[in-house]
């Protein structure tokens, strides 16, 4: 079985009952369904994380005219894991990221690039669980390749220590930077962070 993430954006016009009924029939079926914070890139405005997803999950999670009523656009992904140290989805803070890697691919970059990733928490000692997936199955403005979220415990653990520690800007970033000749991901990523207060994880 397949980790799932969505990002949603609401409708323009759609009503509070409108979305918190999508937002209750999505609480059922899945792990962590919230709101995101402000501060995301590409963020949407609920973000949906569930592990063991069937691989032929659709895209509006089989919600039909509810979905349509409630969501203008969607980026998600199915996704496998690469690398990962604890459970990502069970701190108070969630964060996800979907990245496109199609700038000058190659095996040996990718490789590079995933080794740099994974090893991000062996210097950034605040974050509590972490994941690296690979996407094997995409929706949204880009073709998601990769998917890498992590837990924390503060929201400042992520936009303070994390943005900010050398070894992710100073080094992992330059595969994201359009100046540097080792630009790998594509500046259109997702980045989005929410609560995930405890009694959260509703759905079996």
């Amino acid at each position: 079985m397949a980790k799932i993430v969505a990002l949603l954006s609401w409708r323009p016009g759609a009503g509070e009952v409108t979305r918190a009924t999508l937002r209750d029939a999505l609480q059922q079926r899945f792990r962590l369904v919230s709101n995101v914070l402000p501060g995301g890139r590409n963020a949407g405005d609920l973000l949906v994380r569930h592990d063991d997803a069937a691989m032929d999950c659709p895209a509006d999670f089989g919600l039909g005219t509810l979905y349509e009523d409630a969501v203008e656009s969607a980026d998600g992904a199915l996704f496998e894991t690469v690398a990962q140290d604890g459970d990502p989805v069970a701190s108070l803070i969630h964060r996800t990221a979907l990245f496109c890697a199609n700038r000058n691919r190659s095996a040996e970059r990718l490789d590079r690039f995933e080794r740099e990733t994974a090893s991000l928490p062996h210097y950034v000692p605040v974050i509590r669980g972490w994941r690296l997936g690979r996407v094997t199955r995409a929706w949204g403005r880009f073709a998601w390749t990769y998917v890498w979220e992590q837990g924390f415990d503060r929201p400042e653990h992520l936009t303070r220590d994390y943005m900010m520690a050398p070894a992710h800007w100073g080094h992992v970033d330059r595969w994201f930077d359009p100046e540097h000749p080792d630009l790998l991901i594509d500046p259109g990523l997702c980045h989005a962070f929410c609560d995930n207060p405890p009694g959260t994880d509703t759905a079996s």
